[in-house]
């Protein structure tokens, strides 16, 4: 990421040395994936992820307009909690059911837990699963994460549900 910064500084640095700007780079981190802002002093940027899910059941979303938000206590990598913003979606069966699961992340709605998002709507028959994926963690960090880490999903003023964490892996 820094060194993708560099060129772009370079470029823009080259080109309006020359008086021209072609074209418009723009740096988009991952929707949804949640690396650590300020980091404390003992622990340092690193190369693994680790994703908090929890799986809703096909069905579980009715027809209608829903919203869901995010909730991540990580004092091990954050200074402060995150508080997501509330996310909505409708559920139409005029929507396209897919055949693998999408995912409610952070953004929206994705194919995968580190894929851009892709929709905002779904077929009420759609296999759901919410994740928040903390990523740029060393791997001292890890064992530390279960145990130190809580994220939960709101959703529709109805419910909320602690996220488990799954596996660490390099994304």
């Amino acid at each position: 990421m820094r060194y993708r910064l560099m060129i772009v500084c370079f470029l823009v640095a080259v080109t309006t040395a020359c008086g021209q700007i072609e074209d418009t780079v723009s740096i988009e981190p991952l929707p949804t994936a949640i690396g650590p802002v300020e980091e404390p002093p003992n622990i340092e940027s690193g190369s693994w992820a680790i994703p908090f899910e929890h799986p809703f059941p096909a069905g579980f979303w009715g027809p209608g307009v829903h919203r869901y938000s995010f909730y991540v206590h990580c004092p091990v990598v954050f200074q402060e909690d995150i508080r997501g913003e509330w996310v909505l979606f409708e559920s139409s069966n005029e929507a396209v059911l897919q055949m693998q699961p999408m995912y409610l992340r952070l953004a929206g709605i994705s194919s995968g837990i580190l894929s851009a998002v892709v929709t905002d709507i779904i077929h009420p028959d759609q296999e759901m699963v919410a994740v928040v994926t903390l990523a740029g963690l060393s791997e001292n960090v890890l064992p530390m994460i279960e145990t130190q880490c809580t994220a939960l999903i709101a959703w529709d003023d109805k419910g909320t549900q602690v996220l488990t964490a799954g596996e660490p892996f390099q994304p």
